[in-house]
């Protein structure tokens, strides 16, 4: 098997595994998403599906706008290697709640890896050549087997959906009015602050009545600058 795509996968299974995901179940999953996307986020197919898991929109699915809806509603990037296993991983807890449960169980990475296949992808008859998604888990599984214990997960409940916590929020760019008074404003203070002073003399001159209730307010004006 190609060192990079063994790679590939096994940075899914890791990633899988940082969101709490235990090592067989984890090793299932990325076997799978080796077959259908070459465990690529980006791997767009003739049917419209993309992404690790192939996820698609038909008349009677949505799956695919699901994820991208999923990553706004996190302000995160749905390419994203992290948000596209939190997703998986909420889809499993709230579509396949029978799936979502066996992922605490002794089954082995060949059986977890085929009960994802007909649960989570469902692909048809021809597609689902199971002796090559096992070969790919398994793979996964050896590489990882010494590094990551197997621990099963205490207990199945269904979670809230989950935050890819590895992609940092996607900042919503400034506006030009905030950045003329983060920026800009700080820079021209003191010929600011020069211009208000002239001013104040000025009205001094002309009004002593005004010139300490102006001097007050120029200088809050230039604190605040």
């Amino acid at each position: 098997m190609d060192a990079e795509f063994l790679s590939r996968g096994v940075d899914v299974a890791r990633e899988l595994i940082s969101q709490g995901t235990p090592l067989e179940f984890a090793c299932g999953m990325a076997g799978n998403a080796m077959l259908e996307s070459g465990a690529r986020t980006i791997a767009p197919s003739k049917d419209g599906s993309d992404g690790l898991w192939q996820w698609r929109d038909a008349a009677d699915i949505s799956r695919l706008t699901a994820l991208k809806n999923f990553a706004a509603h996190y302000r995160h990037d749905w390419r994203y290697m992290s948000t596209q296993c939190a997703f998986a991983l909420y889809e499993c807890a709230n579509s396949f709640p029978g799936l979502w449960a066996l992922r605490s169980t002794d089954r082995s990475v060949a059986t977890l890896t085929m009960d994802f296949c007909d649960q989570f992808e469902r692909p048809a008859a021809a597609g689902r050549v199971p002796e090559i998604r096992i070969k790919y888990a398994e793979a996964v599984y050896n590489a990882l087997a010494n590094e990551i214990p197997s621990v099963p997960v205490a207990s199945p409940e269904v979670p809230a959906p989950p935050v890819a916590a590895s992609v940092p929020a996607q900042k919503e760019p400034l506006t030009m009015p905030a950045i003329l008074l983060a920026d800009v404003l700080p820079l021209l203070a003191p010929v600011l602050g020069k211009i208000l002073a002239s001013l104040v003399k000025d009205l001094e001159a002309s009004n002593p009545g005004l010139g300490a209730a102006l001097k007050t307010i120029c200088d809050d004006l230039a604190q605040a600058l």
